[in-house]
């Protein structure tokens, strides 16, 4: 996932810069191609991450909502207490472990992640474009 998450940051930066420096060095429209082909490379890949991160943020979400949904089944409905005991040891493992999803502990994979790696990207596009203009 580290790698993953290494080749789409690069993807995009390389990608932005590319399409960037087509419409400053040639404002008319002799790179069409070059500057399509960068775009459905950046809208896929875009998806691709969101969808992972939208994913995971989703996944942990529901997590939470599992445990407060536990509880409200055992103080609603009446069951077997061998049933009860089975839910109640599920609430406790709930509360106890976190579901979370990260890289090797370095940071987690949810919709931050994303903000993240699109910040930097506009942040090194920037200082790419200064350098390409000098």
């Amino acid at each position: 996932m580290l790698l993953a998450t290494i080749y789409f940051g690069s993807l995009v930066i390389d990608s932005s810069y590319t399409l960037a420096v087509s419409f400053i060095t040639d404002p008319y429209w002799d790179k069409t191609y070059v500057r399509i082909t960068n775009v459905s490379w950046l809208v896929t890949e875009l998806y691709n991450f969101f969808l992972l991160c939208s994913s995971v943020t989703r996944t942990v979400r529901e997590s939470k909502r599992v445990s407060s949904s536990i509880h409200l089944i055992l103080d609603r409905c009446t069951t077997d207490t061998k049933i009860e005991t089975e839910l109640m040891e599920f609430s406790r493992e709930l509360l106890q472990r976190r579901v979370e999803f990260n890289v090797y502990g370095m940071f987690s994979l949810d919709l931050s992640l994303l903000y993240s790696v699109l910040s930097a990207t506009v942040t090194y596009l920037i200082i790419l474009i200064q350098f390409q203009l000098q």
